[in-house]
């Protein structure tokens, strides 16, 4: 699927990611590495990530982001919860092979 963007949103980092076509969202108060998409600035509600954690990301990117007429796809996933097969580990995880992971 060719026009699917996908994002990870993590409070950690997390190595293997930076191997993946995901861009990557930070949550947390701790400091993101610079490649990390960050949601404390522009119009956020990130003074609720210690409740709401990833969904501060979701606001910030549906508030600064998100283009209504775009007919590209976005998809999120929480490192969590989409790595949580230990298999999907050892595999190259890309936008061809994405669905082989759940």
């Amino acid at each position: 699927m060719k026009n699917l963007k996908m994002y990870c949103v993590t409070n950690k980092v997390v190595n293997f990611l930076d191997k993946t076509n995901y861009d990557i969202g930070w949550v947390g108060l701790d400091a993101p590495p610079a490649n990390y998409i960050t949601c404390n600035h522009q119009d956020n509600i990130f003074f609720k990530e210690k409740f709401y954690s990833e969904l501060t990301f979701h606001y910030w990117y549906w508030k600064n982001k998100l283009i209504l007429n775009d007919p590209n796809w976005i998809g999120f996933c929480q490192k969590r919860r989409f790595w949580i097969k230990k298999e999907s580990l050892n595999k190259n995880v890309d936008n061809s092979n994405y669905l082989d992971h759940f």
